[in-house]
């Protein structure tokens, strides 16, 4: 039983549905993404390498949004760069997240 606007009401059995196999792809944003200190020219580089035009301005944290630029490496291959906002004020913060964000893809 289920209810269905305060009523209760029973179970209807239906058709048997269709069966398929499907091959699932997981799909990653961004192949490369830059951390680094507030004004250490993130957006710039990637203003520079890519078509993105994020907002670039003398003052730390102008990245408000993650901004994505696809870098062409020939005509048929290329990659994503992510520039990713961290909301830390202090620089000491910024770089202990930094460095605990790289230990946890390098523990080496």
């Amino acid at each position: 039983m289920f209810f269905i606007k305060g009523e209760v009401s029973s179970i209807v059995p239906g058709q048997e549905g269709d069966k398929r196999r499907l091959k699932l792809e997981l799909r990653v944003l961004a192949d490369v993404n830059m951390l680094g200190l507030p004004t250490a020219g993130k957006s710039t580089f990637i203003s520079t390498v890519s078509a993105a035009r994020p907002k670039i301005a003398d003052y730390p944290f102008t990245t408000l949004h993650p901004q994505l630029g696809v870098v062409s490496v020939s005509r048929y291959r290329g990659f994503v760069v992510d520039v990713a906002p961290i909301d830390q004020s202090d620089s000491v913060e910024s770089y202990k997240t930094i460095s605990e964000e790289l230990f946890k893809y390098n523990p080496a």
